[in-house]
Formats: structure tokens, C-alpha cells, sequence
């Protein structure tokens, strides 16, 4: 069960983070700071994801060895790659974004990758490159998890700014609330989910 809750959260989280992107409203902070990386690197979004999480894969291996697993390296390696696919289908479903179409799209974005969060970490088979700071923060008793993920979340949308990333009502949405949404969708659904399937 725990594999499966993994390889589907990395999954749904990739789908997550598209609806955001086709959204045009802002995306996750993360991917905020990835854009602004992509403004002065031409390359694919996929292929800056890898290079920025190797990058940051070098500091977990040297503080946070434990939260390195399958969905750690699934997660760099494939992400971005699956975040385009399912771009290129959702795009392709309407000939025209209206602004509601937008907010639906956003919803959805937000919804499903703080679910996609939630899963992976209960499943505790790894977490992403970028994931694991939070993490690890609440681990050496900084904050609970959700004030870590907010301060993270903060600084990626500052260095997405000065790289001339767009800041949208997305970004400030999950910058604020998908740390706390996430501990809650792993108290309330992820854990209950593992327990159940465990026993």
C-alpha cells in the first residue's frame, strides 16, 4: 500500500501542478522559483526541475539522508517531465480559458497536489528534493510542519520575484495555505487511508 500511496502521490502532484500552470493564475511557489530559474536558463521546464533537484538532492544527502526514497527519485526525474504531458491534455480540452474555467482550474491545482503532498509523505518511501525542508525544519523542532512550509514556500516566491517569475493569486494562495492544507488532508485522509489498508 505504501508503494502505491507513493508512486500516486508523485503522479496526482505532477497533475496538480499542471492544472495550477494552465490555470494562469499563479502557480505553487516551488514551481514560482522554478520559473524564474527558467527565465534565464532555455531549457524545458523538465529538464530545469532535474537540474535544480540534483542540486538540492546534494543537501539531502548531507542533512536528510532519511527522508530519501523511491518518491524522492521518481520525483526528480520524471516530475517535470509528466507535468508537460498532462499540460498538453488539459490544454488541449478547451478551445478557450475563460476566467472561470481559470479559478476552476486553480482549485482543482491546489486541492490535488496538497492531497498528492499528503499521500507521499504518509507513505514515507521519500519525499521530494525540495519537500524534505519542511520536514526536516519540524524534525529538529524549528515549527510544525505548516509554519516551515510556509517560511520555505515564502523565500522560493521572493526568489521567483527577483527572477522575474510571475507572482499570481495562486502563488500567494498556496504560499499561505498548502502547508496547513496538507497537515490536515494527513491527519483527516492519508494516515486513516494507510492505517486501513495496513491492518
Amino acid at each position: 500500500m505504501r508503494i502505491i500511496m507513493a508512486i500516486a502521490g508523485v503522479v496526482i502532484c505532477a497533475l496538480g501542478i499542471a492544472f495550477c500552470k494552465c490555470a494562469l493564475l499563479g502557480t505553487d511557489p516551488f514551481q514560482c522559483f522554478l520559473a524564474g530559474i527558467d527565465n534565464i536558463i532555455p531549457l524545458s521546464f523538465g529538464t530545469v526541475h532535474i537540474i535544480i533537484n540534483v542540486l538540492l538532492l546534494i543537501l539531502m544527502l548531507a542533512v536528510g539522508r532519511k527522508y530519501m526514497g523511491v518518491a524522492t527519485f521518481v520525483n526528480i526525474f520524471l516530475l517535470g517531465y509528466m507535468v508537460e504531458f498532462f499540460m498538453y491534455g488539459i490544454n488541449s480540452m478547451f478551445d478557450e480559458v475563460t476566467l472561470l474555467l481559470q479559478i476552476v482550474y486553480l482549485a482543482i491545482g491546489i486541492l490535488v497536489l496538497c492531497l498528492s503532498l499528503a499521500l507521499y509523505f504518509t507513505a514515507d518511501l521519500g519525499v521530494s528534493a525540495y519537500d524534505f525542508i519542511a520536514l526536516l525544519l519540524e524534525e529538529k523542532g524549528v515549527a510544525k510542519f505548516k509554519y516551515c512550509r510556509i517560511a520555505t514556500d515564502l523565500i522560493c516566491v521572493v526568489a521567483g520575484f527577483f527572477l522575474n517569475a510571475v507572482i499570481g493569486v495562486g502563488t500567494l494562495i498556496t504560499a499561505f495555505f498548502m502547508g496547513p492544507l496538507v497537515a490536515y488532508l494527513r491527519s483527516t485522509i492519508a494516515e486513516p487511508l494507510l492505517a486501513k489498508y495496513q491492518d
